[in-house]
């Protein structure tokens, strides 16, 4: 057990100096249909 602690440690202290970029996720684009009123977009609202 004590091995595997230590080769963990190891590793979570090699990894982030052999990584050459970060991670990300990639930009969402969000749209919204501002044209359209309170009373219409309670109209549409999916209403159970």
């Amino acid at each position: 057990m004590q091995l595997l602690t230590q080769i963990i440690k190891l590793l979570l202290t090699i990894t982030p100096e052999e990584r050459t970029r970060t991670i990300r996720e990639e930009e969402a684009k969000y749209y919204t249909q501002s044209e359209l009123t309170l009373d219409q977009l309670l109209e549409k609202a999916p209403l159970s």
